[in-house]
């Protein structure tokens, strides 16, 4: 709100906040473009593409963080919808659709975010809000998980549910916002149901062996095949699919497949 003060008096003035408001719309829509080309997002740069003098940019945004801050609430807003407030599964499923179609709609800027300093400054303030996030989703699917588990977990979810997971698919599977999503929620599901597994005691199975003496011994077998036995990751991967009954369809595909097992393999060797 601004206020005017004249002749010992303060009061609100609804023109010069407006075209205060205008102003700051500039440089934050100059911001933008400027990121767009791939532009250092310096304070000469930003009042040159508004049309404002340097100082102006100062006025409105004093420090840089606070500039930085401001692009990223325009991306949040108009592209990514991403408010961190989700707490289970289904909720984390269904951002992570809204925000990879957020993504698509403006690819060149959600990359030059993605892959510049600044942008990764924006992410880190986030991070706390991030990571909270993704803990109450393993929280909720796997309550009760040890925390090496839980943290493994919820770390696996963020990779899942990123703009770098999305821009790995676009860029090297030539996947769209809803192949990309449908591949990642294969992931996030498999996470979940792998974590629920590995926390389960499953006890293990005894046999009675006769040894080359004729004496008898006790063995223990547990039920996964050594590593060098295992299927290549994609027969793991669909392996995994049919138990869960999903099974694997197009255009998720191979792309799928990989994160799917990739995902199953960071569950099942956590604890």
């Amino acid at each position: 709100m601004l206020h005017v003060v004249k002749a010992g008096r303060v009061y609100y003035s609804p023109l010069r906040a407006s075209q205060a408001a205008a102003t700051r719309e500039r440089i934050v829509a100059a911001c933008v473009a400027l990121m767009q080309r791939g532009a250092d997002l310096t304070y000469v740069a930003v009042a040159v593409a508004a049309e404002v003098q340097e100082r102006t940019v100062y006025r409105h945004f004093p420090t840089k963080q606070d500039l930085e801050a401001a692009l990223w609430d325009w991306i949040v807003q108009h592209l990514t919808h991403a408010d961190f407030a989700s707490r289970n599964e289904e909720q984390l499923v269904a951002a992570m659709r809204e925000s990879f179609a957020g993504f698509d709609a403006d690819a060149p800027l959600i990359q030059a975010m993605l892959h510049s300093p600044h942008g990764l400054a924006v992410r880190r303030r986030q991070q706390p809000a991030r990571r909270a996030m993704f803990e109450a989703c393993i929280d909720s699917a796997v309550p009760g998980a040890p925390p090496p588990v839980r943290e493994r977990a919820a770390a696996v979810l963020q990779v899942l549910y990123s703009a770098a997971s999305w821009d790995l698919l676009r860029s090297f599977w030539d996947m769209d916002a809803t192949e990309a999503a449908d591949a990642i929620e294969l992931g996030i599901r498999s996470l979940s149901a792998g974590c629920a597994r590995t926390t389960a005691v499953t006890p293990p199975t005894t046999a009675r062996h006769h040894s080359a003496t004729g004496g008898t011994h006790d063995t223990q077998h547990n039920h996964r095949p050594p590593c060098g036995q295992d299927r290549g990751w994609r027969g793991r991967g669909l392996l995994v699919l049919r138990r869960q009954g999903r099974p694997p369809a197009r255009p998720a595909g191979e792309a799928s497949l990989a994160i799917v097992y990739q995902a199953r393999s960071v569950a099942s060797h956590a604890s």
